[in-house]
């Protein structure tokens, strides 16, 4: 298990991971799949794949963590947009994967009214902006990182090849939630946006994970 921080004031209600996790086994010690060299596979939804950006470990080294299929993030457990989610999944004992919902409880606590939370694409004001670090950011495109999120561009794991893109540019990160039979409810922080985009990606695409707190 790679170092677990948080801070505890991104939400009051609801502490979450101050890093992208970087987990290779699940709670009891059982491992994932190394995704390195496998290729295209959009049609694979049950392998739980983690991923190096571009097969290089070294990214993992400089905290940009693991990318992950859904399938690894939700270690068979079912959709849920409860809050919490209940849904332990890849995440260590006590924190668990968050839900759409969850996502908009904590986007609404760093400004966006609830309509703007259920919008999709891009949406708010500034509170991305609040969740990037203050480096590593694209074409300056760094945040405050107000909120301790501590958010950097990690990029993603295509699932249409085998193919990596977006390291440095924009990062993803999996809900709990699915939004049909085929695509996950997503997060995107982009060099280019101060907003936050609410979407929908393949279950075999490769992103990032936070978890939050049980409580």
């Amino acid at each position: 298990m790679g170092k677990i921080s948080m801070k505890e004031n991104i939400c009051d209600q609801r502490p979450w991971m101050a890093e992208n996790l970087r987990s290779k086994h699940y709670y009891d010690g059982t491992p994932l799949v190394d995704g390195t060299g496998v290729g295209d596979i959009y049609e694979d939804i049950t392998t739980k794949y983690y991923f190096y950006y571009n097969d290089n470990p070294g990214y993992l080294e400089d905290g940009y963590g693991l990318l992950y299929t859904w399938a690894a993030v939700m270690n068979g457990e079912t959709s849920s947009d409860n809050i919490p989610s209940g849904v332990q999944g890849v995440c260590p004992t006590g924190w668990h994967v968050p839900s759409d919902a969850e996502w908009k409880e904590l986007e609404m606590y760093l400004g966006m009214s609830r309509l703007e939370a259920d919008g999709e694409s891009y949406r708010g004001t500034d509170e991305a902006f609040k969740m990037k670090t203050q480096y590593g950011w694209a074409e300056d495109g760094n945040g405050s990182n107000e909120s301790g999120f501590s958010g950097l561009p990690a990029g993603n794991r295509n699932a249409y090849g085998s193919y990596y893109s977006e390291g440095g540019r924009s990062t993803g990160y999996w809900t709990s939630t699915s939004y049909d039979s085929e695509f996950v409810w997503c997060r995107i922080l982009a060099y280019c946006w101060d907003q936050i985009s609410r979407g929908h990606t393949p279950q075999s695409q490769g992103l990032s994970i936070r978890c939050t707190k049980d409580q």
